[in-house]
């Protein structure tokens, strides 16, 4: 597994001194939204450091807010793109497109829990629930072979 490393020294401390502004935020929430990290994001001039970011989310109630909405749609997007490659997978790249499509599905359970996690089907989140499991069946359509399955 490769180990995750810092932004360089020099971005952090560069970008540290940015000073929060509804601006600021919506380009970070829109971006997020679009799919960039938070080190891709601080990484750029002009933006807040990695930790900066963090400290935000506790300071600024209105980026909190923005974030969770950022976050929300990233989540869709992910649900799209995973309904989307399973769509178009020809037969033999099936295990691929289950690998990315569980990788996928696991982010969107991170990003938007209550919509996408194992308990928001279930109507909750006690303790005794059952987990509901979503299985996805890539087939492609025409070949006879498919059709052994009745159910």
């Amino acid at each position: 597994m490769k180990a995750m490393t810092p932004p360089p020294r020099a971005v952090m401390g560069r970008s540290a001194c940015v000073r929060f502004s509804r601006a600021v935020a919506e380009t970070i929430c829109e971006r997020i939204a679009c799919g960039e990290s938070w080190s891709q994001i601080s990484a750029d001039e002009g933006m807040p450091s990695y930790t900066t970011l963090y400290s935000w989310l506790k300071k600024y109630p209105e980026f909190a807010e923005l974030y969770v909405t950022a976050r929300q749609a990233l989540a869709d997007r992910k649900f799209d793109d995973a309904w989307e490659i399973a769509d178009a997978v020809p037969g033999e790249g099936v295990p691929q497109a289950k690998l990315k499509i569980d990788t996928l599905r696991w982010q969107t359970t991170r990003l938007a829990p209550r919509v996408y996690g194992d308990r928001a089907a279930e109507g909750g989140g006690g303790r005794d629930e059952r987990k509901v499991i979503l299985n996805i069946k890539v087939v492609r359509f025409g070949d006879d072979d498919d059709r052994t399955d009745p159910a």
